[in-house]
């Protein structure tokens, strides 16, 4: 454990702020080390999800830049690409197929 992620645990820090500290410090989340054993054929979706008991633990890759994101981020914070796809007028989430933000009528074709 760094000297960063103890002084916080002892300043006790909320969690989110331990997580991100531990994070930027080289730890790998139970959910990333998953997901790897997945690629790996270690072990199935199902198993990790068992172990696996916070949002904040689950991420993804980024289909742009490769790197591991949470799931709950709308963009990635290493390339700026969007994760998740959504109308640029009114930013709520647009699912693929789609031709117009039901809304706020936003030509989302255009977007594309």
């Amino acid at each position: 454990m760094g000297h960063k992620v103890r002084e916080l645990i002892n300043a006790s820090a909320p969690v989110d702020i331990i997580r991100e500290a531990a994070m930027a410090t080289g730890m790998t989340s139970l959910g990333g080390n998953g997901l790897k054993k997945i690629e790996m054929g270690e072990t199935t979706i199902d198993e990790v999800l068992k172990t696996v008991q916070q949002k904040e633990q689950l991420t993804t890759i980024c289909p742009s830049c490769g790197k591991a994101v949470s799931l709950d981020f709308r963009d990635c914070p290493y390339c700026k690409k969007p994760l998740v796809p959504s109308c640029s007028s009114c930013g709520r989430i647009a699912q693929p197929g789609w031709i117009v933000c039901p809304y706020c009528r936003n030509d989302l074709k255009s977007e594309d």
